[in-house]
């Protein structure tokens, strides 16, 4: 039995609101990857802050500038 055999009784109605249901769970899935690259990318932008920190004996004063200069990107 083919897919297409299972949905011939189904109204164009019931078929856009399919697609439209199958797209805003895309959408959904594509946000929540965006969000889990986001958060990855400021882990890993701490721990550069640290190694800068912990390798030239920086003072505690340079991290929160190296941070602030971060978030001045992002805006």
């Amino acid at each position: 039995m083919s897919s297409s055999t299972c949905k011939q009784n189904h109204t164009r109605a019931e078929i856009d609101t399919n697609k439209a249901i199958t797209a805003s769970k895309k959408a959904e899935k594509a946000q929540k990857a965006t969000q889990k690259l986001e958060a990855q990318r400021q882990k890993w932008s701490a721990k550069e802050s640290r190694t800068v920190w912990n390798s030239n004996g920086a003072g505690r004063w340079q991290v929160r500038i190296l941070e602030q200069c971060d978030q001045n990107k992002k805006r």
